[in-house]
């Protein structure tokens, strides 16, 4: 319920303890690139905040990417060993993507970590420079 929205997760539960027993719930879903596709025309902006599926989701966006480079906002946020938010920075960046931190009412460069708090990044495809926003 409402009170433990926020440790979804497609894995694992960002919790040490499970709250109720999980219910199994089925969607269908679509890659970014045929949803793309579908769509005919560029897209400017993706928000994504999928629990720890964010890598996942990126996979299925590789022509997206490429085609469109989008300004890509992401939810970050380590509370284990896995490390998957370096992972989804570095799948970023190896995909031509500069992270970049808004603290303060600016924009600056991140420096990618090892392991993250809860925060949001954007990406900017190389070479937009956002730090004069």
């Amino acid at each position: 319920g409402p009170r433990w929205m926020a440790f979804n997760s497609l894995t694992k539960g960002k919790i040490t303890e499970e709250p109720v027993p999980p219910q199994r719930i089925d969607v269908q879903t679509i890659a970014l690139d045929e949803f793309r596709n579908g769509l005919g025309r560029k897209i400017a902006v993706l928000k994504i905040d999928a629990e720890s599926a964010e890598c996942e989701i990126l996979s299925g966006a590789r022509q997206l990417l490429a085609a469109d480079g989008p300004i890509i906002t992401v939810e970050v946020g380590d509370n284990d060993a896995t490390h998957e938010s370096r992972r989804l920075v570095t799948q970023l960046t190896d995909a031509g993507y500069a992270p970049w931190e808004f603290h303060a009412g600016r924009f600056s460069r991140h420096q990618p970590r090892e392991i993250y708090g809860y925060d949001n990044l954007i990406f900017a495809p190389t070479p937009v420079d956002l730090s004069s926003l």
